[in-house]
């Protein structure tokens, strides 16, 4: 029951936000057909590609892909391919992340493979919608993200951030798997917090260049970051963050 929750509790919060709670009962309701049917959609591609058929392991990918739906609804124009984008995504995720279902399945508790997954996707919304905008990096995914392709700059998010992770984690004084997993969830959720303000910043920035040395500048400041500004800095805030809530655990 706890893992049906865990998957129908952000699909209903994203409801919460869009259409929202002013709207009428006869607007959530048709809302809430939409996005369901979205979740089911992206869960029935994202398991196609896997080849998995295990329920257990359906219902804790589920729990990941529920996150980035709910996002992908909250922040997004829902067409009819975006289950099939989100499935991309997902997929580009998880097929860097070694998952061992014998693992994950025994306990109440998912393995850290899956964890990872569910921290990483809500992270993905501005990259996602980079993509959707700027599918072949012509114009602000190569300013924001750089020139490698996307499936790149989301390996290397999360790389970064389970290192940011694993270095909290090991310096904690309490060492246990809940615990970890905690710390796990702290930092996916304070990171996706300053990746989408940055994104907004960053698009409000581009947006407001209107003069040739405007653009000159923005754009010799993106060359410092060879692996996207936008992931670039906001690690960089994460530092600081994660040196004012877990003090001692970051190297200077």
């Amino acid at each position: 029951m706890n893992k049906i929750i865990n998957t129908v509790v952000p699909l209903m919060t994203a409801l919460v936000q869009k259409p929202g709670l002013d709207s009428s009962a006869e607007q959530i309701n048709e809302a809430a057909k939409n996005i369901t049917a979205l979740m089911t959609d992206a869960s029935n591609k994202t398991f196609k590609v896997l080849g998995q058929d295990d329920p257990k392991f359906l219902s804790v990918i589920n729990q990941a892909l529920a996150l980035l739906v709910a996002k992908t609804w909250v922040t997004q124009e829902i067409d009819p391919q975006t289950s099939e984008r989100i499935t991309q995504v997902f997929i580009s995720v998880i097929d860097n992340i070694d998952i061992d279902p014998d693992q994950a399945f025994g306990q109440e508790n998912m393995a850290i493979g899956i964890d990872t997954a569910g921290w990483v996707t809500k992270c993905l919304p501005p990259i996602i919608e980079l993509r959707e905008i700027d599918p072949d990096k012509t114009g602000r995914g190569k300013l924001l993200l750089g020139q490698k392709p996307y499936e790149e700059n989301i390996a290397f998010l999360q790389g970064k951030m389970t290192a940011h992770i694993e270095q909290v984690t090991q310096k904690m004084i309490v060492k246990d798997p809940d615990s970890d997993k905690s710390i796990g969830q702290a930092v996916a959720d304070i990171l996706a917090v300053i990746i989408q303000s940055q994104f907004d910043a960053l698009t409000t920035k581009v947006k407001a260049i209107v003069t040739t040395e405007e653009q000159k500048k923005f754009l010799k400041e993106t060359t410092k970051y060879p692996e996207g500004i936008l992931i670039k800095k906001s690690f960089a805030h994460l530092d600081d963050i994660l040196k004012i809530c877990f003090p001692g655990t970051r190297e200077d």
